[in-house]
């Protein structure tokens, strides 16, 4: 990379990251109370939603809601984000107590709030992660832990299986001293794929969000 590539390429990563310096987070349901304007999250509601920046925050989820998105299916504005943003492969966060039909535990027949556990559970193995609080959402490691690759790598091997390179994928860039969210983008790295680099290799904030929006696992050494 020549010099006059490199600065252009730093320059235009700048640019980028502060017109979304301000960490948007698009609500579904009721806007938090709490304000957290001092961690740089600001929440705007559907209206507002842009596909290529805001993160996606779920605090309400009625029944309708859920049993639609289960099924694959969007009826509403609010549903329509949710599922487009899941069959793009990009997470879905949502409060724990945001699913509304929990408030039926003791009065619901128990076949028919079986059945909406079994949709909750479809919905997290389709992207959707359960978080406590908002702020959760930018924490570096929310979507792929080392505990979650950990126990994800010796369930392959436990297995007598050599699929690691083949579910996850190492991708070798230790020659790199620097990696650009382009350098991802160029790649077209899938999901859950692992990308070796060197300890003192620097990750711009930018490719860091790429890192975390696509699920890629960072593997230092």
């Amino acid at each position: 990379m020549d010099r006059e590539n490199f600065i252009q390429d730093i320059v235009t990563e700048l640019m980028n990251r502060l017109k979304r310096d301000s960490n948007r987070v698009c609500v579904i349901g009721d806007l938090p109370e709490d304000n957290y304007s001092n961690q740089g999250i600001e929440f705007v509601t559907s209206a507002s939603y842009s596909s290529d920046d805001d993160m996606i925050l779920v605090t309400t989820m009625s029944p309708t809601m859920l049993a639609n998105l289960a099924n694959g299916m969007a009826k509403t504005r609010e549903e329509e984000i949710i599922l487009d943003r899941l069959l793009n492969g990009k997470k879905v966060f949502i409060l724990e107590d945001a699913y509304e039909y929990q408030r039926y535990r003791r009065v619901a027949y128990k076949a028919l709030f079986h059945l909406y556990q079994e949709y909750e559970m479809k919905l997290r193995n389709f992207g959707i992660q359960v978080i406590q609080d908002p702020v959760e959402i930018y924490k570096e490691n929310v979507y792929y832990s080392k505990r979650q690759y950990q126990q994800f790598t010796d369930q392959t091997y436990k297995n007598g299986n050599d699929e690691l390179n083949t579910i996850i994928g190492k991708v070798d860039w230790r020659k790199k001293h620097l990696l650009l969210e382009k350098d991802f983008m160029n790649s077209r790295l899938d999901r859950n794929r692992v990308v070796l680099i060197t300890e003192d290799c620097i990750i711009t904030p930018m490719a860091r969000d790429y890192i975390r929006e696509h699920q890629i696992h960072i593997e230092r050494g």
